[in-house]
């Protein structure tokens, strides 16, 4: 018989007793008899290590869940109202297509060693940092952060691709970045920190930053730098914010593949990234296939639907006029004179994206030399001093490119 204290007793165990019915279910004295067993009751209610174990495996099946669909829920709740909005991840790195010429130009003399200006070197270090915040979704704090030693370390990847490791970066809960080069990028890179870094920091002391600005100091806004150079070529800026927010919904409307949706938000989130996993093969795999998976699915929504349009298509480059053909050209549409004003450097860039640079550089260049040789027409044959040149020039309301008194001097003596 089932006494009225064991059902109290087994209350006890699952909770749901009151003061009065804990009180009870001690034992008053040494008479009381035994409990009898109860094993219909026990076998009805779980032990607490069971309850425990069962509420585990529970946890764990729902975690699973949630991270097989969980990503897309939140990606859909986040992007809702941006989804309509949407655009294909290259019309938001249009600078790096744009730029490239001016790029590639200024990158083949850093190659071959020549001199550059000032205006090339940093052509350079702004179209680095656009690749990585635009094309590659990291975030600034990768090129801030990223170090000389880090890159030295570079992991060569299946012989296509460099994975670098980056220490510092904005998420500090996940303080490991990684970022994915093609061995063309790789290339970009190392002429960079040998031929253009050097130019920065000539005379001053060596920082560990890899990227670093024309002043040989670390780079501290790199969201301005890249809005920086979007406006030199007379586009639109574009944020990290917006490229990684755009290509993660993109990928999740065109990617159905559960597991990659899986990888491409783990390499955003940089949630896999950690000292320990970073090397592993599969780890590499992963992060080199989510590097590109927008490209990739972009490239899958434009096809080429016929071998007509392939024929078609213009295979050879766009042909490029050497320097001095593009200034022929140039001073037709600008001629050189004394008292018109240079044009601007935009201008210059828009008449030749692959030698806008040395257009403007040339004309100023012409036109000073023509202003020297006006104002030493307007002296006298007697030897002129710096004040009457400074003076002589300063009737002449000229507002930039303005000829300095030493080589009015200079020119003066050998006339």
């Amino acid at each position: 018989m089932i006494r009225q204290k064991d059902i109290d007793c087994v209350r006890k165990e699952i909770g749901t007793q009151t003061e009065p019915e804990m009180a009870a279910c001690q034992p008053k004295s040494s008479e009381d008899p035994e409990p009898q067993p109860i094993p219909a009751m026990i076998n009805d209610l779980d032990t607490k290590e069971e309850r425990e174990r069962q509420e585990r495996n529970q946890g764990e099946e729902e975690e699973q869940k949630e991270e097989e669909n969980g990503a897309t829920a939140t990606v859909s709740e986040k992007d809702k109202c941006s989804a309509e909005d949407m655009r294909k991840p290259s019309e938001l790195e249009s600078i790096l297509r744009i730029a490239e010429p001016a790029f590639k130009s200024a990158l083949y003399k850093a190659e071959n060693e020549d001199e550059l200006s000032e205006n090339e070197n940093v052509t350079i270090v702004n179209y680095l940092e656009c690749l990585v915040v635009l094309r590659k979704l990291q975030r600034p704090g990768v090129v801030q952060n990223l170090t000389v030693d880090e890159w030295e370390r570079r992991i060569p990847h299946r012989g296509t691709h460099v994975v670098i490791p980056v220490q510092e970066h904005k998420m500090a809960a996940n303080p490991l970045a990684v970022l994915v080069l093609t061995v063309e990028e790789e290339t970009w890179f190392d002429i960079y920190i040998n031929r253009v870094r050097p130019t920065f920091l000539q005379g001053k002391n060596e920082i560990q930053n890899f990227f670093i600005s024309s002043s040989g100091e670390k780079i501290h806004n790199v969201s301005q730098d890249i809005a920086r150079f979007h406006y030199k070529f007379g586009l639109k800026s574009v944020t990290s914010e917006m490229v990684r927010r755009n290509a993660e919904t993109f990928v999740f409307s065109k990617c159905k593949d559960i597991n990659e949706r899986n990888i491409f938000i783990k390499y955003l989130s940089q949630s896999n990234h950690t000292a320990e996993r970073v090397y592993r093969e599969k780890i590499m795999d992963d992060t080199v296939k989510a590097s590109e998976t927008p490209m990739l699915h972009e490239s899958k929504d434009n096809p080429t639907t016929s071998k007509t349009e392939a024929v078609e298509k213009p295979t050879t480059s766009p042909v490029i006029r050497s320097k001095k053909d593009e200034f022929e050209k140039f001073i037709e549409k600008y001629p050189v004179n004394v008292e018109t004003d240079p044009p601007p450097h935009k201008i210059c860039l828009a008449e030749s994206a692959v030698h806008g640079q040395h257009l403007y550089d040339r004309w100023r260049k012409l036109q000073n030399r023509m202003r020297v040789q006006y104002i030493i027409g307007l002296l006298q044959n007697d030897r002129p001093s710096e004040d009457r040149v400074r003076k002589c020039i300063g009737l002449q309301l000229w507002e930039n490119n303005l000829p300095r008194v030493r080589d009015i001097l200079q020119q003066w003596k050998k006339k």
